[in-house]
């Protein structure tokens, strides 16, 4: 037998599935992670018996028994450890070694010979000799997964996983005997396992911060709170035991009564929590589990693919309650934690939908809640008798109402990992997660704050302030004030993508509509009305209270708008990022425009490559590739075709410029005067690249 075999080549990649499995969004941090290699062995024998004779030796030299074999192979090291980016999370992954082998991508071409009888021995003009030549391709991959993202003031919830991905690529067969079988294509079996989330990391790093916000307003230890406290303490009279916010109730209709109410007691509630957050935050080692969960082949296939309830049909959220005995102030504090519109809501507790959607670089709510709705009102009518039993009227009514709610999601975090790299100079982009939510629970526009006046008079028979019946007139107007918002960050204007709008005001929005005007703040809309009612009405007056109903009724028959109005701000001009010229030079430099964020500042810059859909509320997820350009967190997009050279002259500030690996084009970057660091990544095959730091403390590193 003659061998021939050695190692072509050996070298070390990225782990990425961008290509297998772009919904994933799981690659490596570290360039080095997999070693990628090129191995071939070749051996042909020959041999002679007394038997047989002189024989093609047909055994092989591979462990399959092939004559020839080529194998191409992208694994980890077993035990390896390296830093990841899944999805916007960045994630620690070990490989763990298990029945099927090391983790990786495996591929091979094998020619295998084989004589008839099956003796490793083939006799020419004796028996026949069968050529089967196969090739596969195929990934095998299991990985610790560890998500903990601690950032200044608020870290997300720590996640612990298994990931197990197998997939079959290609399986060709084909033999000169029984010819040929082919399969290609199959679609990968992936399976987050034993999904784990530490409730102790979620209190402290995550709900802390934001109760230490809230709680300066409403804590256990504010003047609020001791406000709501005194109406809420009972005075026993001995025959009946009396609030404060009960006095109310004689002045109040039921229905507003009830209103201000459930609002004190939300209010309450509220700061209950927040004393319970502290309370729990040395509640160490509760850990839920969310169990496995099946990914199917639409969220694998894209990102733009939302998680829903179908997705986790087999999944339910852990039993808080049961999982946190022994542990009695996490136990008070998960009780008070729900899933209604209305109540304090943390969906990463209690929504499998939420977990995976976070796992798969989905944006997440994290926190939401919806404050109970309060309504204020204030009425005068005065009777004052004309003849015995005959009454004239005049009067008044002003009535507001809010309907407010806020909550925080990982928009912010993902800006930060996708626009500023996670650095410390983008880190305040977190905070964009807090939002005012412009929605209703159904998904469509409100009104958050409501005024309703009128003015009216009219006549009525009975005795005054006892019983009256009679008939109203006047006027009456009712103001709406609906949030305005701005279209999301990378659409409309000039960014070269259809405006989309997700229904929430977040931080940098509402400054931006302050500082078009307070009045741009809201949309206002309303009407004014006449109208003529009919009614009947009995109660009495009661000392310091006034006037008590005891019973009305009203029938509104004449109702008719005389005027209406809608007023609504422009939306403000987008600041401007980048310019592309003619002769296709990309220049950088940032113009603020009619943005929140002044233009003397340094300026932080991202340029890569994106595949972006240009019209995303068309219902047609298809995309096309272009340069995203991000300054100072707003997004531009550009065409790869159209861009031959990127220029950036820098600032007199502290500037930050880094280029993505895909970008094709000649670069001149600069930073000006100022500590500078210029980052690119981008290979300069057929292009040029010139970095100047220019003043100040640089570094500058280029690809």
């Amino acid at each position: 037998n003659v061998l021939v075999a050695d190692n072509i080549f050996d070298e070390l990649i990225a782990l990425s599935f961008d290509a297998s499995a772009p919904g994933l969004s799981l690659k490596s941090s570290d360039a080095s992670a997999l070693n990628f290699t090129l191995d071939y062995a070749f051996g042909l024998g020959f041999g002679f018996s007394a038997d047989a004779g002189v024989y093609l030796d047909t055994g092989g030299v591979t462990q399959g028994g092939e004559e020839f074999r080529l194998d191409l192979a992208a694994k980890l090291t077993p035990g390896a450890a390296l830093d990841a980016q899944l999805g916007f999370l960045q994630a620690n992954l070990k490989e763990l070694a298990d029945d099927d082998g090391a983790s990786g991508l495996f591929g091979a071409i094998a020619l295998d010979l084989r004589d008839a009888d099956g003796d490793g021995k083939w006799r020419a003009g004796r028996e026949s000799l069968e050529a089967v030549a196969g090739l596969s391709a195929d990934a095998n991959v299991d990985l610790g997964i560890t998500v903990d993202i601690a950032a200044s003031d608020i870290a997300l919830p720590r996640i612990d996983t298994v990931l197990h991905y197998d997939q079959n690529f290609l399986d060709v067969t084909y033999s000169s005997a029984s010819g040929s079988s082919f399969e290609v294509g199959g679609a990968p079996d992936v399976v987050f396992e034993a999904v784990t989330l530490d409730l102790g990391n979620v209190i402290s790093g995550f709900m802390g911060p934001i109760a230490d916000q809230v709680g300066d307003i409403i804590g256990p230890d504010t003047l609020v709170r001791q406000a709501i406290d005194l109406l809420s303490l009972e005075v026993d009279l001995k025959v009946a035991k009396l609030r404060l916010l009960d006095l109310a109730r004689l002045r109040l209709p039921p229905a507003q009564f009830q209103a201000l109410e459930k609002s004190i007691d939300a209010i309450k509630s509220f700061s209950d929590f927040i004393g319970l957050v502290e309370a729990a935050k040395g509640d160490d080692g509760v850990k839920l589990n969310f169990g496995d969960f099946n990914i199917g082949r639409g969220l694998l296939e894209s990102r733009a693919k939302p998680v829903t309830a179908a997705d986790v049909a087999d999944n339910r959220a852990p039993d808080l309650d049961k999982q946190t005995q022994g542990k009695t102030n996490s136990n008070k504090l998960v009780k008070k934690i729900g899933t209604e519109p209305g109540s304090i809501q943390f969906p990463i507790l209690t929504s499998p939908s939420a977990v995976l959607s976070l796992l798969m670089g989905r944006d997440t709510e994290l926190f939401v809640y919806d404050l109970p709705d309060f309504v204020a009102s204030f009425s005068y009518v005065q009777s004052y008798p004309i003849y015995p039993g005959l009454n004239a009227r005049l009067g008044g009514s002003l009535t507001a109402a809010t309907d407010l709610a806020f909550g925080f999601d990982t928009t912010g975090i993902r800006a930060w990992a996708e626009d500023e790299g996670f650095s410390l100079g983008g880190l305040d982009r977190i905070f964009e997660g807090f939002y005012l939510n412009d929605l209703d629970e159904f998904g469509f526009d409100k009104n958050e704050v409501t005024v309703g006046f009128d003015i009216r008079a009219g006549a009525s028979v009975g005795v005054g302030g006892l019983v009256e019946a009679g008939v109203d007139g006047g006027i009456s107007a009712g103001i709406g004030l609906n949030l305005h918002d701005l279209p999301n960050s990378g659409t409309g204007g000039n960014t070269g993508v259809a405006a989309e709008y997700d229904g929430k005001l977040r931080i940098d929005e509402i400054l931006t509509r302050l500082d078009q005007g307070p009045e741009c703040l809201f949309d206002m809309n309303g009407d004014l009305r006449a109208f003529l009612e009919a009614f009947f009405w009995t109660g009495v007056k009661v000392p310091l209270v006034g006037k008590v109903t005891l019973f009305e009724a009203r029938d509104r028959f004449v109702d008719e708008v005389l005027a209406s109005f809608n007023f609504s701000c422009p939306d403000p001009e987008p600041p401007t990022v980048a310019t592309l010229g003619g002769d296709g030079t990309l220049t950088l430099a940032y113009d603020p425009a009619g943005s929140a964020r002044p233009g003397e500042q340094a300026e932080r810059y991202n340029v890569k490559l994106k595949d972006v859909d240009l019209t995303p509320d068309d219902g047609d997820p298809s995309t096309v590739p272009r340069i995203a350009v991000t300054g100072n967190g707003y997004t531009q997009y550009f065409d790869p075709a159209l861009v031959k050279r990127i220029v950036a002259a820098g600032t007199a500030f502290d500037d930050s410029y880094s280029i993505g690996q895909e970008i094709a084009a000649d670069l001149v970057i600069h930073g000006g005067a100022g500590d500078d660091v210029i980052t690119v990544a981008a290979d300069g095959a057929g292009f040029t690249r010139e970095l100047y730091g220019d003043g100040g403390d640089d570094r500058l590193s280029g690809g």
